[in-house]
């Protein structure tokens, strides 16, 4: 095996456990979440595993790591994160319900800084 293969398998593991759990699975999503959908494969170029439309703030997007090592280097490689994407990590021992509680977390704490940053500009 080449280096690296292993840690793109995981990745990849990790990715489809979030697209069970967010896409193919049935769950209460927030009133202001309409879907959560795989990105592109243009999209993952730029860093974004996952899309969330929303309601109110637009599209969220997600990176999925498999473990803290890739979170740090991702971190690393995109030190000012201009599309704020909220990265998450997703080990092989988080089931639905805790990849769900990860995703939501850091949603939830970018769709409120882009609503402050609305309510700031308008005032």
């Amino acid at each position: 095996m080449r280096k690296g293969t292993t840690a793109f398998a995981k990745g990849m593991l990790r990715e489809f456990d979030v697209l069970d759990a967010c896409c193919f699975q049935d769950w209460a999503k927030p009133d202001w979440v309409l879907s959560i959908r795989p990105g592109s494969e243009e999209k993952d170029a730029q860093g974004i595993d996952f899309v969330m439309y929303t309601k109110d703030v637009g599209k969220i997007f997600i990176q999925v790591k498999s473990s803290h090592r890739g979170a740090l280097r991702f971190m690393d490689e995109h030190p000012r994160n201009p599309r704020h994407i909220v990265l998450i990590v997703v080990d092989d021992r988080a089931n639905s319900v805790d990849i769900r509680r990860r995703i939501m977390d850091g949603a939830e704490k970018e769709r409120a800084w882009r609503l402050a940053k609305r309510n700031h500009s308008e005032a």
